[in-house]
C-alpha cells in the first residue's frame, strides 16, 4: 500500500466516512508531460482530469457498464474528483496541493458531520474510521 502525505490520508479518511467508498487512489499528475498522441489508449488515461482530456480532444468519458434488456450490468461505480491547483514552478513542491487537500478533508468531514441527521447509517462518525 503507497504512503501518503498525512494532507492526502486525512482526505482519504474523511471520504471512507461513507459507507460504499471501499478504495481510494491517488496522484499528481503534469498536464504538460502529456500530448494528444500519448493518450490513444483509454485504459492508460481513464484517470487524467476530464477537462485535460478535452482540451487534448481525445476524452472518453467513464461509463456505467453496458445495458442489456434494460438490465444494468454491474456494480460499481468509479467517480472521478478531479482537484487542480497551481504550483509555482519556483516552489519546486507541492506545499499548495497539500494545503488544498486538508482543506478539502476538513470541509468533507464536517460536511458528512453538519448532515449526519440526514445520511443516518450511509456515513461513519469520525471516530469509526
Amino acid at each position: 500500500m503507497e504512503e501518503y502525505p498525512n494532507q492526502v490520508e486525512a482526505f482519504h479518511q474523511a471520504m471512507r466516512r461513507l459507507i460504499d467508498v471501499h478504495d481510494i487512489d491517488m496522484g499528481l499528475k503534469d498536464p504538460a508531460a502529456f500530448t494528444p498522441e500519448s493518450c490513444s489508449f483509454a485504459g492508460q488515461f481513464c484517470d487524467l482530469p476530464r477537462t485535460f482530456l478535452r482540451r487534448t480532444k481525445v476524452g472518453r468519458p467513464m461509463a456505467f457498464p453496458p445495458i442489456s434488456a434494460e438490465l444494468q450490468l454491474g456494480r460499481t461505480l468509479k467517480l472521478i474528483l478531479d482537484q487542480f491547483v497551481i504550483c509555482p514552478h519556483h516552489a519546486k513542491t507541492n506545499k499548495a496541493a497539500l494545503q488544498m487537500m486538508m482543506k478539502r478533508a476538513e470541509y468533507r468531514n464536517d460536511c458528512t458531520d453538519n448532515y449526519s441527521n440526514v445520511s443516518g447509517d450511509l456515513a461513519l462518525s469520525r471516530e469509526k474510521v
